[in-house]
């Protein structure tokens, strides 16, 4: 994670500049000031990297040339060493620390590496980002086994209800568009449990095994199903078409979150 940089500037709190995230997850930023008296233009700096939490807001973005009749701004936002802003601008930045650099327009950089990717920003006033990256979590079920054909079941707390839904096909052959299923939770879902249970032939084979389950939740053996409070032993006992099943706990990361049925 990038070092976030304590500033020593005697600066003009008076153009207050504060940067909104939108966005789910944290993002870093950069910032470039520049100003100018007359056909003067003076030195540009850059500096960075203040982290924002998701859903939050800095607006702890000081001023060196607040006094000045022109003047300037450019916003430089990462995640995960990623650059998520993509304005036209450039400047010299430090990628992996906090920094600090004057003259950080002249090129070659004499400092950090030139970097493309800062957006123009209000000198004085609010720069809402909004520009997310894609963290959507999606759980990705494939059958690798030696088995035709897998029904598959899922349970998720959506609603205020842990709720298992299924079946659905699993393909064992890779040429199937069923080969693998996949399940798209969005982009808010990353750190959330899944869990996930397979069969094949109505419980000859099953995955995972006994050893393997993490816990219990209610399907119905016989028919598509949709069932609240899945977790509860009561939901089962309300007909004999319904079973408990031992399920694989998934704890959702960014992106995909493949599984296999061995």
């Amino acid at each position: 994670m990038k070092a976030v940089l304590a500033l020593l500037l005697v600066c003009n709190l008076s153009f207050a500049f504060t940067v909104q995230n939108r966005c789910q997850h944290p993002i870093f930023v950069a910032v470039t000031e520049d100003a100018g008296v007359d056909w003067n233009q003076m030195s540009t700096i850059a500096w960075g990297w203040r982290e924002i939490a998701p859903f939050s807001s800095s607006s702890d973005f000081p001023s060196r040339y607040a006094s000045q009749g022109y003047k300037s701004r450019g916003v430089l936002v990462q995640y995960k060493g990623r650059t998520l802003t993509s304005g036209p601008n450039s400047a010299c930045i430090d990628p992996a620390n906090g920094f600090q650099f004057a003259e950080a327009s002249v090129r070659p950089c004499r400092k950090g590496v030139l970097t493309k990717g800062f957006t123009a920003a209000p000198y004085a006033g609010t720069y809402e980002f909004t520009q997310c990256a894609n963290t959507d979590a999606i759980l990705r079920i494939c059958n690798k086994s030696a088995r035709e054909t897998a029904q598959l079941a899922v349970l998720r707390h959506r609603e205020g209800s842990w709720t298992s839904k299924g079946w659905y096909r699993v393909d064992a052959n890779s040429s199937s568009t069923q080969h693998c299923r996949e399940f798209n939770y969005g982009n808010r879902a990353a750190g959330s449990s899944v869990y996930y249970y397979a069969e094949y032939n109505r419980g000859e084979t099953f995955w995972p095994s006994t050893d393997n389950g993490d816990g219990y939740f209610c399907v119905d053996r016989s028919n598509a199903f949709e069932l609240k409070n899945a977790e509860a032993d009561s939901t089962c006992s309300n007909t004999t078409s319904y079973k408990r099943v031992k399920g694989r706990k998934v704890i959702l990361k960014e992106g995909t979150n493949t599984y296999n049925l061995n």
